[in-house]
């Protein structure tokens, strides 16, 4: 049982509802709880006791609520980006937000996918109108005060639910997605790697099988990706 592996301490209740909200570890391994349906107005952190406790200083009302995308940064603080919207928030007490203008280039929302692929460096791609899928793709670089935005050259296919995922080599595999958001229409079978040494793409092995809504993929132990799930309605 949850008791037996990890004490009792793991149990504990949230003091909202949220439908795709976003986790993120904290470096002092509490935990920052953003978003999701019935969450939209504050974050949460989850303290070393298992309890959890509303960050009444960092409201959320007014950003999106579905899949926000938070990361620790080389700061000690979570970074995000909800939709188009970026922001900084400290977790510690009740909490504090920096709002920190938005990203311009349309590869946005929670169908995009962004991963940080080194310390304060994060690739976002895709994304964008549910019926054409943005191919554009940058790079959002967090390791000073303001994010510095970079346009990367465009991706060869617009991917909604794409998955990315940092490479033993520190390339980045980009695989999974359609044009059209949740529909089997200009599915990518192909995946793609991005190298953050010249800013390029490469394309990748090809699928047999189509990995959208709800797809996943993960770095193996022995440097292969496995991807897995998705598809459609």
């Amino acid at each position: 049982t949850v008791e037996e592996n990890f004490g009792a301490s793991a149990i504990g209740q949230m003091n909202r509802l949220r439908w795709y909200s976003s986790a993120t570890v904290l470096p002092n391994g509490e935990v920052y709880v953003q978003g999701g349906s019935g969450g939209a107005d504050l974050p949460e952190r989850r303290n070393s006791d298992g309890t959890f406790q509303l960050l009444t200083g960092a409201p959320t009302n007014g950003m999106s609520s579905g899949y926000p995308k938070n990361w620790v940064g080389p700061d000690g603080l979570v970074f995000g980006i909800a939709n188009t919207q970026m922001y900084r928030v400290n977790p510690a007490g009740n909490g504090s937000m920096t709002m920190l203008g938005s990203i311009p280039n349309g590869n946005t929302g929670g169908t995009s996918t962004a991963v940080m692929f080194q310390p304060g460096r994060i690739l976002q791609v895709g994304g964008g109108n549910s019926d054409n899928a943005s191919r554009n793709a940058t790079i959002i670089n967090i390791n000073s005060g303001s994010p510095q935005i970079t346009t990367l050259p465009q991706a060869q296919s617009g991917r909604h639910w794409g998955n990315a995922t940092v490479m033993a080599d520190g390339r980045v595999l980009v695989s999974g997605g359609s044009a059209v958001n949740n529909a089997a229409s200009g599915v990518a079978y192909t995946a793609e790697i991005f190298n953050p040494a010249n800013n390029s793409w490469t394309t990748g092995p090809t699928a047999t099988r189509m990995r959208l809504y709800h797809s996943t993929s993960l770095l193996l132990p022995d440097a292969t990706v496995v991807t897995m799930g998705g598809g459609t309605p």
